[in-house]
């Protein structure tokens, strides 16, 4: 199904109530320096059915997962001043409770000690830069997709 029927058939769904749990309105934590970069997104996500929050550093990301419990994926620039991306995920993977929350790292450029980096500290996904909206949403999707699954599966064991 191309893109554009999907994200029609999700906004169809919406409207008409059809769709539930978190699959309805995933809460995503954009982390990204940038403001314009940032509310740009943050208005296209919103517009495909997303909750958005933000904040414009590490600390401030940490902060908001700690406080907000709903988050349900975090979306961090790689390179961000203080505390970047890639230290936010691997302190994220450290505390109860945010070990296991679906993280989808953006980065302008990659090198390997990069990727090694972000493979170490469990990042769901990597994505260069720019991101195109419509695909961050399908990789949001996907990561909480995985994420019920695993769930499920865990505790059927």
């Amino acid at each position: 199904m191309p893109l554009s029927s999907s994200v029609s058939a999700l906004r169809r769904s919406q409207r008409e109530g059809t769709l539930r749990g978190k699959f309805a309105a995933p809460c995503v934590l954009l982390v990204d320096d940038d403001r314009t970069a940032r509310s740009l997104l943050a208005v296209r996500l919103d517009a495909l059915g997303c909750k958005v929050l933000t904040a414009d550093s590490g600390e401030e990301a940490l902060r908001t997962v700690r406080a907000k419990p709903s988050v349900d994926v975090v979306v961090t620039e790689a390179a961000l001043p203080g505390m970047g991306g890639l230290d936010l995920v691997c302190t994220m993977r450290q505390m109860d409770g945010l070990k296991h929350l679906p993280v989808i790292l953006c980065a302008a450029s990659v090198d390997e000690a990069m990727m090694k980096k972000a493979v170490a500290c469990g990042c769901g996904r990597f994505l260069l830069k720019p991101v195109h909206a419509d695909f961050l949403f399908e990789q949001i999707q996907s990561l909480i997709q995985q994420k019920a699954t695993h769930r499920a599966a865990s505790t059927r064991a």
